[in-house]
């Protein structure tokens, strides 16, 4: 009985906590400021808004927990550790949002804001530079939580963010499920901070917070580098520099967000007013989720017989793979082959996929992109139509352990025979004789499995077998 009794306790307390402190209002007008941080700088690091640690950061470290309104939250980076230090948390799951756009032009006030040694040198720019990538410091580290990282005035605009996949039952439970940072000056001027729709419409309630008003938590040491640069340019005069970590973080509710409306939002957007100092945007994943992949396009296109797909990811977070999907009219998408993701990355990424000579028709394609959690999401559909064709091809012995013969048109010269990988990749070629309707052919040694033999006439045309070699 009391094991089930006290975590709703427990729960019911933290969500009175937060309507109590929410009616008293704070700097903010709506959310808390985090007063305790733990990170794993030098394996363990604790600082706090009444005792502040003497120590400060000086390079890459990652957030293990915080405390929000009196209860400390870990982030799942290392909860062993937390343990072991003997410091009670409840267990959560935070990342990173991953950056899909922003406006705003950078200049030359914009910077790299990097620990001192982040970079190996004590005092000086380091050879080679630090990679000038501003969606990489905003999610680099464990599950994107570094506090040592970030950019320093960042450009007046909007920051786009991908969200999805909301639990409706963590709506307005008083746990926090957006964490924002400022890691450099105590700002004056209040960011504004919305969920939206597809159609870019604020659903539920902007919420503008001043950093002007929130007590450091931890002071770290910074070099700066020149973001309109590339490669970066240590900034002069930025070198060593004291700078304090000022965290604040809010349930979803008090973004207006509600069980009706969550099912619309898209994105989270950050309107920076004026200078913003971020080393990363913290979500709950266990209440909402981050895309794990923005397609910049999807397109499928013939080749020959063959149908050639390319898409471009602009950002990967935690993907793991794609399934390529593919149907004809009247038909379930079914699986045809998987492709590795990137993993987590804030480049764009190509990929490029051919299915074999599928067969005449029209044939409809999809991406399953699948991440490291499990979580699915689907692209839009694509498709291309191949043209009917008379197959003239034959190869026996099918299945082969090595040797076989093919039967093919006529040959004429420069016609050839080839063999391919199931995704497209050519093993083998072979010159057919001209005026010979039969090519006996010893393949290459290959792994057992399923394999394409085409026909390639000079003037363009093929024709395709399936070969499965045992």
């Amino acid at each position: 009985m009391n094991n089930i009794f006290t975590p709703f306790c427990c729960r019911a307390i933290a969500l009175y906590s937060f309507i109590f402190f929410a009616c008293l209002g704070n700097a903010n007008g709506q959310g808390l400021p985090i007063t305790e941080i733990i990170t794993n700088y030098n394996t363990y690091f604790k600082s706090s808004v009444s005792a502040i640690n003497s120590v400060k950061p000086d390079n890459s470290h990652d957030l293990l927990a915080f405390k929000f309104n009196y209860v400390r939250y870990s982030t799942g980076v290392n909860d062993a550790l937390l343990t072991t230090k003997g410091d009670g948390f409840t267990a959560e799951d935070f990342r990173g949002l991953p950056l899909q756009s922003m406006t705003g032009t950078v200049d030359t006030s914009t910077k790299l804001a990097l620990g001192a040694m982040y970079d190996g040198v004590a005092n000086g720019p380091s050879n080679p530079a630090p990679v000038n990538n501003l969606s990489l410091y905003l999610s680099d580290g464990a599950k994107g939580l570094n506090l040592g990282t970030g950019i320093a005035n960042l450009p007046v605009g909007i920051l786009n963010f991908g969200v999805s996949g909301f639990n409706f039952l963590g709506i307005g439970d008083g746990v926090p499920d957006i964490l924002v940072t400022q890691i450099a000056d105590s700002i004056t001027t209040a960011n504004d901070y919305e969920f939206i729709d597809a159609a870019g419409i604020t659903v539920g309630n902007i919420v503008s917070v001043t950093f002007n008003g929130i007590s450091p938590v931890a002071n770290w040491m910074t070099d700066f580098y020149e973001a309109s640069t590339n490669p970066a340019t240590l900034s002069a005069g930025y070198t060593q520099i004291d700078h304090s970590l000022r965290l604040w973080a809010a349930d979803l509710s008090a973004f207006g967000v509600t069980s009706t409306n969550a099912s619309t939002i898209v994105g989270f957007r950050i309107h920076v007013n004026g200078p913003s100092d971020i080393a990363f945007i913290g979500f709950n994943n266990a209440t909402f989720h981050a895309l794990p992949i923005k397609l910049n396009y999807f397109t499928a296109k013939l080749a020959g017989i063959d149908a050639k797909l390319l898409w471009q990811t602009e950002t990967e977070i935690n993907s793991k793979y794609f399934v390529v999907e593919s149907k004809m009219d009247g038909q379930q998408f079914k699986a045809i082959d998987t492709l590795a993701a990137a993993g987590n990355s804030s480049i764009a990424k190509n990929y490029a996929y051919i299915n074999i000579s599928p067969g005449a028709g029209t044939h409809y394609y999809r991406l399953k992109e699948i991440d490291i959690d499990g979580k699915v999401t689907y692209s839009t559909q694509v498709q291309v139509t191949i043209a009917p064709y008379f197959i003239q091809l034959a190869v026996y012995p099918n299945p082969t352990t090595g040797r076989i013969s093919a039967t093919h048109p006529a040959a004429q010269e420069g016609d050839k025979l080839e063999l391919f990988s199931i995704i497209g990749a050519k093993l083998f070629s072979l010159n057919a004789i001209p005026g010979a309707t039969q090519t006996n052919i010893k393949l290459p040694a290959v792994p057992a499995g399923l394999y394409v033999l085409r026909y390639l006439k000079l003037n363009g045309e093929r024709q395709s077998v399936q070969l499965l070699i045992q």
